[in-house]
C-alpha cells in the first residue's frame, strides 16, 4: 500500500470510529397476561453498531525532481553543447510548461546560458556538479528547494565518437490550439552520451498539426487530435561530418487539458 503522505501531500486524514451497543432485556413472563404461557419469552439481546471513516485530502501537485539530459558529458576544450531537462511531480508524472535556468557552479569548467547552451573552458579535468539546473520561479510550484547538477569532463584527447541517434525534448509536443512549445534536439553517440552538435533544422511533415520555426518553436494548429511523426528535424554534428534525423509526434488538446 502506498504511503498516504506520498500520495496526498499535506493530506489531513480524519478518522472517526464510533460504536453504540444497545442492550435491551425484556422479561415478558412478568408482564404476560393471565392465562398465557411465558414459555419462549426469553430475554432478547439487540446490538446496534456503526463505524464511520472520513478522509479529507489536499492532493496539491508538487514539484519533486528534475532530470537533466544528459546528467554528464565529455567535451574538448572550447566545444559547445546544449542541455535539456524534464521535471516530475511527487507521483513521477512529468510537469510541462516550466522554464529551466542553468548556471555553472565552477567558473573553471566553462560558461552556460540560462537556456542550457554550454561551452567548455580551457582547463582539463573532471568537474563534478559543475552545472546546476533549477526551475525559474513561478506561481504554480515551490521551486526553491529543487535543483539538480550535471557532471562535466573536459579533455583534449579521447576516442572519436560518431552520432548515431537523436533525442528530442519534449518527447511528444503536446499543446492547445495556438499554444507554442519550444523543442530541443540532442545528438547522441552509440553509448547514449551527448555529442556536440550544430543547430537543428526543423520542418513540418504534417501541416494539420501546426507550424514550426527554424529555431524549434512549435505552434499547435486548430485540429484536435494526435499526429504521429508530424515534425522532422535534421541535426548536424559539431564538426559537420555527420547528419542524423528524427521525428516528433504531436498531440493537440483542448485548452482545458493543456499544461
Amino acid at each position: 500500500m502506498p504511503d498516504l503522505r506520498a500520495v496526498f501531500p499535506k493530506a489531513m486524514v480524519l478518522v472517526f470510529i464510533g460504536a453504540i451497543a444497545l442492550l435491551i432485556f425484556a422479561l415478558q413472563g412478568s408482564s404476560a397476561p393471565s392465562g398465557q404461557s411465558s414459555v419462549g419469552n426469553r430475554p432478547r439481546l439487540t446490538v446496534m453498531a456503526f463505524t464511520s471513516v472520513t478522509i479529507a485530502t489536499n492532493s496539491e501537485r508538487q514539484l519533486a525532481t528534475l532530470s537533466p539530459i544528459p546528467s554528464s558529458v565529455i567535451l574538448r576544450p572550447g566545444e559547445t553543447t546544449a542541455f535539456g531537462a524534464v521535471a516530475f511531480d511527487q507521483l513521477g508524472r512529468e510537469i510541462s510548461g516550466l522554464t529551466f535556468n542553468w548556471r555553472v557552479g565552477n567558473q573553471s569548467v566553462g560558461t552556460i546560458t540560462s537556456t542550457g547552451v554550454f561551452q567548455a573552458g580551457q582547463f582539463e579535468g573532471e568537474f563534478l556538479g559543475a552545472v546546476i539546473l533549477e526551475v525559474a520561479p513561478n506561481t504554480r510550484f515551490d521551486t526553491e528547494a529543487v535543483q539538480e547538477v550535471v557532471n562535466i569532463t573536459v579533455q583534449r584527447n579521447f576516442s572519436e565518437r560518431v552520432p548515431s541517434a537523436i533525442r528530442l525534448l519534449p518527447e511528444i509536443a503536446r499543446a492547445a490550439p495556438g499554444q507554442t512549445v519550444f523543442l530541443t534536439a540532442l545528438g547522441l553517440d552509440s553509448s547514449g552520451a551527448l555529442l556536440p552538435s550544430g543547430r537543428p533544422t526543423w520542418s513540418m511533415a504534417d501541416s494539420r498539426a501546426g507550424s514550426v520555426t527554424s529555431t524549434g518553436g512549435f505552434t499547435a494548429g486548430d485540429s484536435i487530435g494526435s499526429f504521429p511523426d508530424a515534425i522532422t528535424v535534421l541535426l548536424q554534428s559539431g564538426r559537420g561530418e555527420e547528419v542524423i534525423s528524427g521525428s516528433l509526434d504531436v498531440t493537440v488538446v483542448n485548452a482545458a487539458s493543456a499544461g
